[in-house]
């Protein structure tokens, strides 16, 4: 008889399985061997436990059973024939219970987007593999590459969320302050790039290509991040669109020297306002998701914030999705400077405004005024994409992988530079053919540029419906921000109320949350989202605090917006 097929085997100690030439349970005792083992695991709170190979679902009640209300456990299969079994024998007796999921994936990123929509990830703090049987041997590398990639995804999780605690109250300061621009906005949705988009980011290896930048200018569609244009600004070159995601005031400084008016911007609505203040040219505005708040899904919310974009980390990593969204399908995507490294002390291109710093600091006495602060970041040793090993930090790994998952989906990205990280675009393999292609008069050109082909696949971005939005008008802008001071108001009023009659303890009143809740961006420099049962005097005293914040500036946006109609 065949063992490619899983059999049931009635055993002394209970039903086994034959599969692949071994028994997937102790031969002798497999129902009792099993407990036994999920009996002696330690399973902590706050942490998603992985079961490879759920089979009969011997010991899974054993471990429910143990699992504080904080875990998840989730039960995964990637063999198709062993899930029929477990979803013939065992499956209907566990459904019930929300604390545990059944997948059968052979895609850790299907797996990850499955459990997205089914748990928060950010209550989580661990990711531990627990085999009860000898499923987990057939698949091994498999299971063991998820527990991987899930952890990889946890810290990333974690780290934005510490991110976001330092940062959100100015990212949502700044998207208040910037809702003034809005009326005279572009939708993204009327960008369209018709040239071949050559992406610059201000990574080291962009001095290789200035010259070559010259020599193709007029046959590209240059899109400059902001940490380029000081050094765009000194050879003379112009660019078609910039792009700017930062909130910190210090990104300014990119800008004070750019000479060109007229050229259109892309930037998110968290930018430091002083940015889209000063800016003469066209302006097209998004928002980074840099947190799932439930206040941007409110209907109200959502009809009057720009194109919501996911969150990706960096200028760089943003300019690369947009070029990717909105240039035609069937032109390649350029990448030059993106290289997700740095020589110790000197983070940016000669020229940017980084380097120029470096330079104006440099004296005898302090040689490498920014050596320092760089070798304090933890590194790791990689290899670059001319084989040489450098020292990458985690932030920068971080914004690599996810360059990487827009240029798995976009087979025509191609990166230009001779060193930096391998991002997951194809390298060009003649660069002079590429030059000479693209001196061709437009609109001849003609990807042809590798052996690879350029066919892009399913447009994954394009097809986004929260990126068609219609025009703002000063009205609609107006009523928004009035309505959400009146709810901050009316808040702010009870809280300052409930805790005038506190000393240290704060009672939250049974009407007042649901509210809180709608209104979640009052929680973001909190280190866990409050509920009822955690709504304590300090948190309360916070978010109080932020009300106030808010509301001042809600009100200086509405006197500007009243100006700007009279």
């Amino acid at each position: 008889m065949t063992d490619t097929i899983p059999r049931l085997e009635s055993r002394p100690g209970g039903i086994n399985i034959f599969y692949k030439g071994k028994y997937l349970y102790h031969e002798q005792s497999p129902e009792e061997h099993t407990r036994i083992r999920a009996f002696s695991v330690t399973l902590p709170g706050k942490s998603i436990i992985l079961l490879p190979s759920p089979l009969l679902g011997y010991g899974i009640k054993d471990l429910l059973e143990r699992l504080p209300d904080s875990s998840h456990l989730v039960c995964l299969e990637k063999d198709q024939l062993l899930m029929d079994i477990t979803v013939r024998t065992f499956l209907h007796q566990s459904l019930k219970d929300p604390r545990v999921s059944f997948v059968r994936t052979d895609s850790v990123p299907a797996l990850i987007e499955y459990l997205e929509k089914k748990i928060d990830w950010k209550r989580y703090r661990k990711v531990l593999l627990i085999p009860l049987n000898r499923g987990y041997i057939l698949y091994r590398s498999f299971y063991d590459e998820v527990q991987k990639q899930l952890l990889m995804y946890l810290e990333r999780i974690h780290r934005n969320r510490l991110t976001t605690i330092r940062l959100g109250k100015r990212w949502m300061s700044n998207l208040f302050q910037n809702l003034i621009h809005l009326p005279e906005a572009i939708p993204l949705s009327d960008l369209s790039i018709r040239k071949p988009p050559l992406l610059l980011g201000a990574g080291e290896s962009l001095e290789d290509r200035f010259e070559w930048i010259e020599q193709v200018r007029e046959s590209v569609y240059l899109i400059a991040v902001d940490t380029v244009l000081p050094i765009l600004s000194a050879l003379g070159v112009r660019p078609d669109l910039v792009v700017s995601v930062d909130a910190q005031a210090i990104n300014l400084q990119d800008f004070l020297a750019f000479p060109y008016v007229g050229i259109p911007l892309a930037a998110d609505l968290t930018v430091y306002p002083g940015i889209l203040r000063n800016w003469k040219g066209p302006l097209y505005l998004f928002l980074s998701r840099f947190e799932s708040l439930r206040w941007f899904e409110d209907p109200e919310t959502y009809s009057v914030l720009p194109p919501l974009l996911p969150p990706l980390g960096s200028v760089g990593n943003t300019a690369l999705y947009l070029a990717c969204t909105y240039a035609d399908a069937s032109l390649p995507v350029l990448c030059l400077g993106m290289d997700f490294c740095y020589t110790p002390g000197k983070p940016h291109a000669r020229g940017a405004y980084t380097h120029q710093l470096y330079v104006a600091r440099h004296t005898r006495l302090n040689p490498s005024p920014l050596l320092e602060n760089s070798m304090h970041r933890q590194k790791t040793t990689v290899l670059s994409v001319n084989g040489k090993a450098v020292k990458a930090d985690p932030v920068l790994q971080s914004f690599l992988e996810v360059a990487r998952t827009v240029c798995q989906n976009e087979k025509r990205t191609y990166n230009l530079s001779n060193r930096g990280l391998d991002f997951g675009a194809s390298t060009v393999e003649d660069f002079c053919a590429l030059t000479s292609i693209l001196q061709l008069p437009y609109p001849d050109f003609r990807p042809t540029i590798s052996s690879s082909s350029l066919k892009s696949t399913d447009q994954m971005f394009s097809s986004n419906p929260s990126l068609l939005r219609q025009p703002w008008s000063a009205p609609q802008i107006k009523d928004f921000v009035e309505r959400l001071a009146q709810n901050l108001e009316e808040v702010g009023d009870w809280m300052e109320k409930a805790l005038s009659c506190a000393s240290t303890q704060f009672t939250l009143e049974e009407n007042l949350y649901p509210m809180l809740e709608s209104l979640d961006f009052l929680f973001l420099d909190l280190p866990d989202p409050p509920s009822p049962d955690t709504f304590d005097f300090p948190k309360a005293l916070q978010i109080s605090s932020n009300i106030g914040r808010y509301k001042r500036i809600l009100c200086n946006v509405l006197h500007a917006l009243n100006l700007r109609k009279s």
